[in-house]
């Protein structure tokens, strides 16, 4: 609109009219993100802050504290000195921290957190994803030599699922990195102040890590991680509390309004192992089922769910239970512990089969699923994660039958598998890290039961509270 020659007065009366008239118009309100409909549960109650989270508070602290050695290197303040070592730049002798512990505790949020709780600005990577080396170097160096333009804060790498990428890949860029620290990191203790051109001085700048990096997984002795575990300064999450977590459930229950007593929290909570994201979105998927006026069913742990794959239900066409099986199982995402539970159950089950071929041809299908395993886990093909459920409904298409128990527990084999797998490579790496003169007198085989005892005691004996009045005083001297 064309002003010219209109009097100022008149101008300033105009705005004064539009002012009230859009201060009468009714506001639209913008609803947050949280209250919207359909929004997970898991997404909109995230801890956002350090009295959010639960667990361990020690451990929470021990992240921070480690966070806190960074501080005369990023923000030039001193850094508290509680025996930790530091190198020539105020940085910790150990640059990358590798979280680890079940999945679904919360270790990304977590780190996340922890990370905004001591001043940085976060960038998460995930490692599986992450496949071209040189790209992750170059964000990686890029990240860790400036600020974030938006809030001028230092940035802190937090790389998740890391055992999910290839050895030769995202972990070999780090261990890469961080020996290149090493080298760079001796010039300054050997008082190398100055180099011998400008093209070798930005050649060991670039080399040192100026940031801190955060690395999670789930399993800390998968072999992809044998490179870089020694290097890194190791904390390991546990599950939550069993208590805590039903406190902190019925606060969001009550938020929810969603009438749950503290038996079937506690059923819930016992089912998921720990595991909150499990637990909260059995909690969003029975208030959804109780507002649609179906029958509620919170039990939707791994084991129900391996027996509702053998029993099939009266009243219920084959195509909507097959298509409820299937959301469950993907609501669910524990699929090699369906799989394993479904395969150790399935020879007790009751079906028809006078050829005998069924068997041979789940044997079929659980090859498919150890081929998906390896394209996803070695090939880094992770659009093949959404046919892991499939192996599952071949179990109920081969084998379910109205006829079968309904609550037989599954073997735990899985569970001793992995346990077996964590205490070899813990045994391996004891015997890698003792010296060779002690190691040659010990087979793999024989270190848990002519070394691990004797070790353990050493490293925690028993000793028992004494009654002062009871000791002599030539003890006591």
């Amino acid at each position: 609109e064309n002003n010219f020659g209109v009097p100022v007065n008149s101008l300033l009366s105009s705005i004064e009219a539009d002012k009230v008239i859009q201060a009468n118009q009714p506001k639209s309100v913008d609803l947050p993100k949280a209250t919207l409909k359909g929004t997970l549960w898991t997404e909109k109650w995230r801890p956002k802050s350090w009295i959010d989270l639960i667990g361990n508070e020690r451990t929470h602290r021990q992240l921070l504290a480690w966070l806190k050695t960074w501080s005369k290197c990023v923000f030039n303040e001193e850094s508290i000195h509680d025996g930790t070592e530091f190198d020539p730049l105020g940085r910790p002798e150990r640059k990358i921290l590798l979280i680890h512990g079940p999945p679904g505790i919360g270790k990304t949020t977590i780190a996340h957190v922890i990370a905004r709780q001591a001043g940085y600005e976060v960038l998460e990577i995930n490692a599986s994803d992450e496949r071209g080396g040189t790209l992750v170097k170059e964000k990686i160096i890029g990240a860790t030599e400036s600020h974030r333009v938006d809030d001028n804060k230092p940035v802190c790498i937090i790389a998740d699922e890391i055992e999910g990428s290839s050895e030769a890949g995202f972990i070999r860029i780090l261990v890469d990195m961080i020996n290149s620290d090493k080298k760079a990191c001796e010039h300054l203790r050997n008082n190398v102040k100055t180099f011998k051109s400008n093209k070798e001085r930005k050649k060991k700048k670039s080399s040192l890590l100026l940031r801190p990096i955060i690395a999670i997984c789930n399993d800390v002795y998968a072999n992809s991680l044998r490179n870089l575990r020694p290097l890194a300064e190791v904390i390991q999450y546990k599950r939550v509390p069993p208590s805590m977590m039903i406190t902190k459930l019925k606060q969001i229950c009550s938020l929810e309004k969603v009438v749950v007593d503290t038996k079937k929290l506690t059923e819930v909570v016992n089912q998921v192992e720990g595991d909150m994201r499990s637990a909260l979105n059995i909690l969003q998927f029975g208030k959804s089922k109780s507002n649609s006026s179906e029958k509620k069913d919170i039990n939707v742990g791994w084991s129900n769910i391996v027996n509702r794959v053998f029993h099939r239900g009266s009243g219920i066409s084959r195509e909507d239970e097959t298509s409820k099986i299937l959301a469950t199982v993907d609501m669910c995402g524990e699929y090699d512990k369906l799989v394993s539970g479904c395969f150790s159950l399935y020879p007790e089950m009751q079906y028809h089969d006078d050829m005998v071929l069924k068997p041979g041809k789940i044997g079929d299908w659980l090859f498919f699923f150890d081929e998906l395993n390896k394209g996803v886990y070695q090939s880094q093909h992770h659009q093949l994660e959404e046919y892991f459920s499939q192996a599952v409904l071949a179990f109920y298409s081969f084998f379910s039958s109205t006829t079968n128990v309904h609550n037989m527990r599954p073997k735990s084999d899985f569970e001793h598998f992995q346990a077996k797998n964590a205490s070899m490579e813990f045994i391996t790496q004891l015997l890698n890290d003792v010296p060779a003169r002690i190691s040659q007198m010990f087979k793999k085989a024989d270190v848990p039961m002519e070394l691990a005892p004797y070790l353990m005691r050493i490293l925690s004996p028993n000793v028992q509270p004494v009654n002062m009045a009871l000791v002599k005083t030539i003890e006591k001297e």
